[in-house]
């Protein structure tokens, strides 16, 4: 294809932006998102959803070349997921 494979994107948003506690909730179950998969634990998809993803397990073997960040957002957060090689490239 003519893209690179190098990243993804989690982004969800309250329905509304005063809803500020759907956004703080949001914002926690990604920043365990982002624990879990920084230590290279990718079964996150399981316990919240009861399935697993495809990608998982690909996600696992290649845990130590991927880097997972966490944003805030207006209402709120934003999981980027990149390999770290990726992030070198000019």
């Amino acid at each position: 294809m003519g893209f690179s494979h190098d990243g993804g994107a989690i982004d969800v948003s309250a329905d509304d932006v005063k809803d500020t506690a759907s956004r703080d909730e949001i914002r926690a179950h990604f920043q365990h998102i982002v624990a879990m998969s920084s230590a290279g634990n990718f079964n996150i998809p399981m316990l919240v959803h009861a399935q697993n993803v495809p990608v998982a397990a690909t996600m696992t073997r290649l845990k130590d070349r991927l880097q997972c960040d966490m944003q805030e957002t207006r209402s709120g957060a934003r999981i980027t997921i990149v390999e770290a090689s990726a992030c070198r490239r000019p």
